[in-house]
């Protein structure tokens, strides 16, 4: 009986043994991605004034991650001198006008958009909108029609593009 007293006990000294050792402590990373996403709204029609600018905006809403930038830009109907055709309906005639981004900021004059200097507005992972109803706006401009003003309809059109670029594949300026 002693003997199996004796083993019994050295049995459980080792089962005793094993559960006091340190206790052991492990982590569990938690990770959440919302990926970049925005709205722009551009008017669909711009209805000239004669004798003056007229005024429009380019709404957004964004929720952008901090290593992208949101490029808004103006790709077709815009020459090189920054000139938008507008042709005369039922005719050979056309007019011209300009597009501008309007002065706001730090910006002392209204920018001229051309073919090459194309770029209305960088974005740089900013949020706007995280609740569905905050907008920012971007301020237009479109110079009166310039050339002979012959009674009827004219039209053209601009093209905005939008684009998501990764900040990391932007390359640095060096100056020589």
């Amino acid at each position: 009986m002693k003997k199996l007293l004796v083993a019994t006990v050295a049995i459980l000294g080792l089962f005793l043994g094993n559960s006091a050792r340190a206790e052991e402590e492990k982590t569990s990373s938690v990770e959440y991605m919302q990926s970049s996403s925005y709205e722009m709204e551009i008017p669909a029609r711009i209805v000239l004034n004669k004798n003056e600018s007229t005024s429009f905006v380019i709404w957004t809403k964004l929720n952008i991650t901090p290593s992208e930038n949101l490029e808004v830009r103006v790709i077709e109907g815009v020459s090189d001198e920054g000139n938008i055709d507008l042709n005369r309906k039922n005719s050979n005639d056309k007019v011209t006008t300009s597009l501008y981004k309007k002065k706001s900021g730090l910006m002392t004059e209204d920018k001229l958009l051309t073919k090459s200097e194309n770029l209305v507005e960088t974005f740089e992972g900013k949020t706007s909108d995280t609740n569905g109803g905050i907008k920012s706006g971007i301020p237009m401009l479109i110079g009166p029609p310039v050339g002979k003003l012959l009674a009827g309809s004219y039209s053209g059109t601009i093209t905005f593009q939008t684009e998501l670029v990764n900040v990391s594949n932007k390359k640095d300026l060096v100056l020589n």
